[in-house]
């Protein structure tokens, strides 16, 4: 299922919860599955690096120490070296296009979101933004929430450095990578994820400084803890909580991650307990699908939880959480209109793929409507808003067609 850790799982409807309530089928009871690792391991410092590569490059250039924004997209798994280009302060969107390639970018004249969100525009993959004063002084990135791309923050001695490799011609490439202490679980019971947890025992001088994260085996990631401005010891024996694996197969690798973001101090991981929460399933493919359902609706286990087969706009995993049929299209078609504010209203309906919705208005339903626009289809909803300024009264009609 789709999940941020900005929004989790989006804005509830709840419409929608009501007649899911009213049809509701009692789940069996919820089982209980824990794996514990007592090894332990030091959590690295400074965790993440732009490791660089490109010839003639001196050995001080090649493991650069970088700071990474507190929220927003994080590169937790190492990302491919690409070529590096200098986009100079990137104050204004950019022209060139960066498919397959870094952004390099100096700090200074506008917001740290700017300058990641033109370079994600251009098709950048990261971003290095380095400093414009301090030498090596690293200052955190903020209002990077939302950013599209990751993003690392690194001194102005090592920033100019690569920028002068570019102004002289010398191809030059990056990537970044985290160092971690991993602790890995091989989860062969099937539960059907509702919540799971961690617990951490670590002796760390400053647990603020640790950043924890959780994969599971269809790699969505929960982040447990973010870097903070806690500085006691620990974690001394805490439990991190997550929902973010809602309905997800629990069998399979589940990988525990933990990275120190600043430097000084230091500490280490002594235990880890894992456990998830969730319904017993019969699922042999492991997609989080019980197989007796998968078989019974298409009489294979070929079909995936993100499937659409009937194009309604729910995946598989979303018409076996609702017990409907993902075969046909038995979602009844309903039309919302709300009030959005004193000037407009939001016109809202289930949407499809391959489709082209039609709008129709008019002052009397018993009249023939006047077409106004029509919306390409998209899933699982689309909404359109229209003025209400001196208007008595309107019907409002949507028509959906194939797309040509």
């Amino acid at each position: 299922l789709r999940v941020s850790h900005n929004v989790g799982f989006g804005i509830p409807d709840a419409g929608r919860a009501v007649r899911l309530a009213e049809a509701w089928t009692k789940r069996p009871p919820a089982t209980q599955v824990t794996y514990s690792s007592d090894e332990v391991k030091m959590v690295p410092e400074d965790a993440m690096r732009v490791h660089v590569s490109g010839s003639g490059l001196p050995s001080g250039l090649t493991n650069l120490v970088s700071r990474p924004p507190v929220r927003g997209p994080r590169a937790d798994v190492a990302t491919a070296g690409l070529a590096l280009v200098d986009l100079g302060l990137a104050s204004e969107p950019v022209s060139m296009d960066l498919t397959g390639r870094a952004a390099l970018i100096r700090r200074g004249e506008n917001f740290f979101q700017e300058k990641i969100g033109h370079a994600a525009s251009a098709g950048a993959s990261f971003a290095i933004i380095y400093n414009n004063t301090g030498q090596t002084e690293l200052v955190p990135m903020d209002l990077s929430e939302f950013t599209p791309i990751p993003a690392v923050f690194i001194g102005q001695t090592d920033g100019e450095a690569l920028q002068q490799r570019l102004l002289d011609g010398l191809p030059t490439w990056a990537a970044l990578h985290l160092e971690a202490a991993r602790y890995t679980f091989e989860v062969t019971e099937t539960l059907l994820c509702e919540h799971v947890s961690v617990t951490v025992c670590g002796d760390h001088s400053s647990r603020g400084d640790l950043r924890i994260t959780l994969i599971s085996p269809q790699g969505t990631r929960s982040i447990l803890q973010h870097e903070n401005f806690d500085v006691t010891p620990g974690p001394a024996g805490w439990t991190y909580f997550t929902t973010h694996h809602f309905h997800e197969s629990s069998a399979g690798t589940w990988t525990v991650q933990f990275s120190d973001e600043v430097e000084q101090d230091q500490g280490s991981i002594q235990e880890v307990d894992l456990m998830v929460s969730g319904t017993l399933i019969e699922d042999t493919d492991r997609d989080g699908l019980h197989d007796p359902w998968e078989m019974a609706r298409f009489g294979t286990l070929d079909s995936g939880p993100a499937d659409d087969p009937d194009a309604d706009g729910y995946s598989n995993s979303v018409e076996y959480i609702l017990n409907t049929d993902p075969t046909a299209v038995d979602v009844e078609f309903r039309l919302d209109l709300s009030s959005w504010n004193s000037d407009f209203v939001r016109l809202s309906w289930q949407g499809k793929t391959n489709q082209i919705h039609d709008i129709y208005r008019g002052d009397n339903v018993t009249e023939s409507l006047t077409w106004i626009t029509n919306l390409a289809g998209s899933k699982p909803e689309i909404e359109w808003f229209t003025p209400v300024t001196n208007v008595s009264r309107g019907f409002f009609r949507v028509r959906s067609t194939p797309a040509p």
